[in-house]
């Protein structure tokens, strides 16, 4: 959107001078007195008009303080600056927002504090780490317990079968013991196969238990990392976006200037369009091109304004804050100079999520397979492929991120260059206007240059800065895919 909206104000700025040298001799000849008298012309017609203004009034100043206000067209003027008149339909007022500043070196903190994610995944860890199954081994009848009460009954079956318990030679008194004593079998034997299910349910339920206090070890730990990576991940992505706003906020200043820049343009075109030098349709294409650039930066004021709610809502704020940034601070040569790609890399993969996870697959797969489980030696194969391939994800995006800070580093070099180069520009300039060989318009027209080449440096940093902090995060496990 930013090399969008230069280029537009680039071309109209292009345009403006060609219709200039086209049809104003003089003026392209580079006569400084001709020019500042075009520019003395139309500002004491400005003064003299009742309905404008003496100055310059920053359009995006005032759209800062009343989001919805766009500056009224003078209706039936040939002179002064053409606006973008307000939809009727619009609204009369917009929902008020609270500014509240942060820092980038804040987030961080802010975050983990404030969010509602991170907090309620916090009460879900809690409520893992309280939940406790060796709690049901107190109730379960004590092995040792139920295997000597089975041993002791089976004693008394085999002292049973050896016991006369009726005496006496007859044989109805032979016929009554052997009763007796098949009677006491039946019962000792449901005895023993009691005990024998009861030990059996008890060793089970045990193992049970013990599998689960495993398996909830696992839960937590696996829980743990879940919840880290998605709290690092909300952190990462509201530095990620307050990068954005301070991006957006540098370009609000571009365009800014060059809506100046339009308006002086403008004020010596209407001027020559009174004095028959240019076409009314001259004047109103480069009006028309100052409309379309005024309603780029009130689109660009809402997409920053939605940008700080939206940092606001991930910094875990009330609904109807913004949050204000306070810029950045540069990547530093020793943040530079220590990055180590081959020691970086290994940390990267150390701390990778993705790797982490590919790992817990596979080692659950052989586990599976080594138990005689649900899992196979073709899905132990799978989990093993999964896992190089996350490794080589991993490794191919952090060769990426490396590649890019190099590159953006470049790239802020090179705006440094073209900076020195504009100021030397700029200062030539400044003793040409002292010596009366450029007009006052001329010398605005480069000190506007000056500024976009030290703007370009710094929207080359907050590159730099957003290159530098992907692979930072990188190198603690978080990448965005």
């Amino acid at each position: 959107m930013k090399k969008r909206m230069l280029a537009l104000l680039l071309m109209a700025a292009m345009t403006t001078g060609l219709c200039a040298m086209a049809i104003d001799p003089a003026y392209t000849a580079g006569d400084p007195e001709k020019q500042d008298a075009v520019h003395a012309a139309v500002s004491e017609e400005a003064q003299a008009d009742s309905g404008q203004s003496g100055g310059l009034e920053s359009a995006a100043a005032k759209a800062e303080e009343q989001t919805a206000a766009v500056p009224q067209t003078a209706a039936g003027q040939t002179g002064g600056i053409v606006r973008v008149q307000t939809d009727s339909a619009a609204p009369d007022t917009a929902p008020v927002t609270t500014p509240q500043g942060i820092t980038f070196y804040g987030i961080d903190k802010t975050v983990r504090a404030g969010s509602l994610t991170i907090q309620a995944n916090q009460k879900t860890l809690a409520g893992l780490k309280a939940t406790d199954p060796e709690e049901a081994l107190m109730f379960l009848p004590n092995v040792s317990d139920l295997e000597a009460a089975l041993a002791s009954t089976q004693k008394l079956l085999a002292a049973v079968g050896q016991t006369e318990f009726i005496g006496g030679d007859d044989a109805d008194a032979a016929a009554k013991n052997e009763l007796l004593v098949s009677s006491l079998k039946v019962g000792l034997n449901n005895t023993i196969s009691q005990l024998q299910s009861s030990i059996a349910s008890v060793k089970s339920s045990k193992e049970s238990i013990e599998k689960a206090v495993d398996q909830l070890e696992d839960q937590i730990a696996s829980a743990e990392r879940s919840f880290g990576y998605q709290a690092d991940m909300l952190v990462y992505s509201a530095e990620t976006t307050y990068i954005t706003v301070a991006s957006l906020r540098q370009t609000l200043n571009d365009v800014q200037r060059g809506l100046q820049s339009f308006d002086r343009t403008i004020e010596e075109m209407e001027t020559r369009y009174q004095l028959g030098q240019i076409s009314q349709l001259k004047l109103e294409q480069v009006k028309s091109q100052r409309d379309a650039t005024q309603s780029q930066l009130q689109t660009l004021l809402f997409n920053i304004q939605n940008a700080e709610q939206g940092l606001a809502m991930q910094l875990g704020w009330e609904v109807g804050t913004r949050a204000t940034v306070s810029g950045l601070v540069p990547v530093s040569d020793a943040q530079l100079r220590g990055m180590n790609y081959e020691n970086d890399l290994k940390q990267a993969r150390t701390n990778s999520f993705t790797i982490r996870q590919a790992n817990d697959t596979l080692r659950q797969a052989n586990n599976d397979y080594e138990d005689d489980v649900t899992s196979t030696q073709h899905m132990v194969e799978a989990a093993k492929l999964s896992k190089q391939q996350a490794e080589r994800t991993v490794t191919q995006n952090f060769l990426g991120l490396f590649n890019t800070v190099n590159e953006k580093k470049r790239l802020v070099d090179v705006a440094n260059r073209a900076y020195e180069t504009q100021t030397k520009t700029y200062n030539a300039a400044v003793k040409q206007h002292e010596l009366g060989k450029l007009s006052k318009n001329a010398l605005l027209s480069a000190e506007d240059e000056l500024n976009t080449a030290k703007s370009a440096i710094t929207s080359a940093e907050y590159d730099l800065f957003l290159a530098y902090n992907q692979y930072d995060w990188a190198k603690r496990g978080v990448m965005a895919s």
